[in-house]
C-alpha cells in the first residue's frame, strides 16, 4: 500500500491511505501491514523473520502466471523491471546480479560459511545468484532487506517519508490515516466501488485499491458483499456479486527448524526488535533450493536456510490449499463484519505429496544441521529426533507438532481468466468497477521463494497500470529489449 500511495501521490494524485496498525508501530515490509495478518496462524516473529528476505523467484513462476491470466504483463521479462525498481529503493547501492553478488557479500559470519560449506560437502550445488533466481537449484546467500550495517529497512519508512507526505503541486497529496477498514461501499445498481468505511468514518470518490494481504483483502471483499453466495447468505450479508474464488486458494509454507549439532553462534530473531535493534543482523541469509531426494537429478523442491543456530526447511511449491472465511457470530448478521472477523482454514500437511516431501526434507535438514556443526568443529554426531522414528506415521506426528507457518500466505483473490478468478490481469475485481487488489492475495500460485519481493513488484505494476504507463523507462534504463508490439496491449492500463 505504501508503494502505490507514494507512486500515485508523486505524480499529482490525491491519495488517502488507511493503515490498520498504529502508524508508529507499522515498521513492516510492503504488502504485509495490517491487523489481519498478525492474527493469522503464523506468529509475528516468524512473519517478520521471513518478510525481510528479498528474492525474485524463478522466471518460470511468472511465465506460468501470464499463461493463466492471459496477459503478457506478468511474464518474467516484463515484471523484471519492477523488481529492479523496488531494489533501487529497498536495496540502495546494491547490485544483486550474479556477476556482482559474490563480491558484494564481503565478510560472511563463520556460522553462515559453515552452513554453505556443509551443503557443498553433501554434494549440493552452489548458487551465487539466489536473490535474482537465474538458477533453480543450489545453495548460497539470499539478500536481506537491510542496510550495509544490517539494520532492517521497512518499505513504509522509505516510501512514506516526510517529503512525500507534503509533495505535489497542491501541497499535501497523501493523507495517511490510522484506521481499520470495515468494508468497501459499492453501488449495487451500477456495480461500482464508490468509497470505503472504517471505524468512525468513511470516504468516497476515486478508485479503491485493497492491499490488506491474503487474509485481509478477501475478508474485506466478503464484508462488502463480494464473495461466495452461500457463505454470504449464511452470514446475512447482502450479496452484490457472486465471486466463488474470494477467500479460496489460500497457500502458505510450513517450516521445520532443527538445531545445529553442537550449537551455532547466531542472533536469535525476536519480533520485538525494531530497525535500530536489528543493526547487528547480517544483510545476507544463507540458504537455497535443494532436492528432497539424494540424486542431484531430482528437482529442487525444498527451500533451506540457516539463522539463529538452526537449519530451516520448507517446501518450494506446496500443494496444500485452504480458505479464508468470515466467522459466523452475532456481530456478523446483516452488517459489515470488518477485517477482524477473518478466519483461516488451512492444514499445511493435508496433502499426501506434501507429507512425503516434508518427511524427506526433515531428514535432509537434519543431515545438513549435523554437517554444519561438524564444519564448525562440533564432535556431536548423534541423530536428531526426526531421524529416529521407526515409521513415517510417527515422523508425521512430529512434523504436525513442530512445523510452523512461515508467513508466505498468498492466493485468496487470485488473478486469472477462469470463473473462479477474483481479479483480471490488470488487478481489477471482476464485475466491479473502480476496485483493484494489489497484494499477495492476487498471486495464482506461491512462487518458489519468499514472496516479499514479488509483492513489491506487484505494487509497482499496479501503480503503472493505474497511471497508464508501460514501464518503458525502466526497461530502457536497464538495457532490456523493447516490448514487442504484440505484447503492448498487456501493459496498457
Amino acid at each position: 500500500g505504501s508503494i502505490i500511495a507514494s507512486r500515485l501521490a508523486g505524480c499529482g494524485s490525491r491519495v488517502l491511505l488507511l493503515e490498520a496498525a498504529p502508524l508508529d508501530q507499522c515498521g513492516v515490509p510492503a504488502g504485509r501491514c495490517g491487523t489481519l495478518w498478525r492474527k493469522a496462524r503464523a506468529s509475528r516473529a516468524q512473519w517478520r523473520r521471513s518478510s525481510v528476505l528479498w528474492a525474485r523467484g524463478q522466471g518460470s513462476d511468472y511465465d506460468a502466471w501470464a499463461d493463466e491470466v492471459g496477459s503478457s504483463c506478468w511474464r518474467h521479462e516484463n515484471i523484471l523491471p519492477q523488481f529492479r525498481r523496488g531494489e533501487e529503493t529497498l536495496l540502495p547501492g546494491s547490485q544483486v546480479e550474479p556477476s556482482e553478488f559474490e563480491e558484494e557479500l564481503g565478510v560472511v559470519p563463520e556460522a553462515h560459511e559453515a552452513f554453505v560449506r556443509a551443503c557443498l560437502d553433501l554434494n549440493l550445488a552452489e548458487n551465487v545468484g539466489l536473490t535474482v533466481g537465474h538458477r533453480a537449484s543450489g545453495v548460497g546467500y539470499f539478500r536481506r532487506v537491510a542496510s550495509e550495517s544490517g539494520a532492517l529497512r521497512w518499505a513504509q519508512d522509505l516510501y512514506l517519508n516526510p517529503t512525500m507526505l507534503a509533495s505535489g503541486p497542491d501541497g499535501q497529496q497523501l493523507e495517511v490515516r490510522s484506521a481499520t477498514a470495515l468494508r468497501v461501499k459499492i453501488d449495487a445498481t451500477e456495480k461500482r466501488a464508490v468509497g470505503v468505511e472504517w471505524e468512525g468514518g468513511s470516504a468516497e470518490g476515486g478508485e479503491i485499491i485493497l492491499c490488506s494481504g491474503a487474509v485481509g483483502s478477501p475478508a474485506l471483499l466478503k464484508s462488502s458483499g463480494l464473495g461466495p453466495r452461500k457463505e454470504l447468505e449464511e452470514l446475512g450479508i447482502p450479496l452484490i456479486a457472486d465471486l466463488p474464488g474470494v477467500g479460496a486458494n489460500y497457500q502458505d509454507r510450513l517450516e521445520l527448524r532443527l538445531p545445529v549439532a553442537g550449537g551455532m553462534p547466531g542472533r536469535r530473531w525476536s519480533w520485538r526488535e525494531d530497525a535500530s535493534a536489528g543493526a547487528s543482523a547480517t544483510p545476507f541469509v544463507p540458504g537455497g533450493y535443494i532436492p528432497s531426494e539424494v540424486s542431484r537429478k531430482s528437482p529442487a523442491d525444498l527451500l533451506v536456510s540457516a539463522d539463529g543456530g538452526q537449519v530451516a526447511v520448507a517446501l518450494a511449491r506446496p500443494a496444500a490449499r485452504g480458505n479464508v472465511v468470515l466467522r459466523a457470530n452475532g456481530k456478523c448478521q446483516g452488517v459489515a463484519c470488518g477485517a477482524a472477523q477473518a478466519q483461516v482454514q488451512f492444514d499445511g500437511l493435508a496433502n499426501e505429496e506434501d507429507q512425503r516431501l516434508m518427511l524427506l526434507g526433515a531428514r535432509r535438514a537434519a543431515e545438513i544441521a549435523r554437517a554444519t556443526g561438524s564444519s564448525m568443529g562440533s564432535a556431536d554426531k548423534g541423530m536428531s529426533e526426526v531421524e529416529q522414528f521407526s515409521s513415517d506415521a510417527e515422523a508425521l506426528e512430529y512434523l504436525r507438532r513442530e512445523c510452523r507457518h512461515v508467513g508466505h500466505a498468498v492466493g485468496t483473490c487470485a488473478m486469472g481468466a477462469s470463473d473462479t478468478s477474483v481479479v483480471d490481469g490488470e488487478l481489477k475485481v471482476r464485475g466491479i468497477e473502480g476496485l483493484r487488489i494489489a497484494d499477495a492475495s492476487v498471486m495464482p500460485t506461491l512462487i518458489s521463494a519468499d514472496p516479499h519481493g514479488t509483492v513489491v513488484a506487484i505494487a509497482h505494476t499496479a501503480a503503472d497500470l493505474m497511471k497508464g504507463k508501460r514501464g518503458m523507462y525502466y526497461r530502457n534504463q536497464y538495457g532490456l529489449p523493447p516490448v514487442p508490439e504484440t505484447q503492448e496491449a498487456g501493459l496498457r492500463s
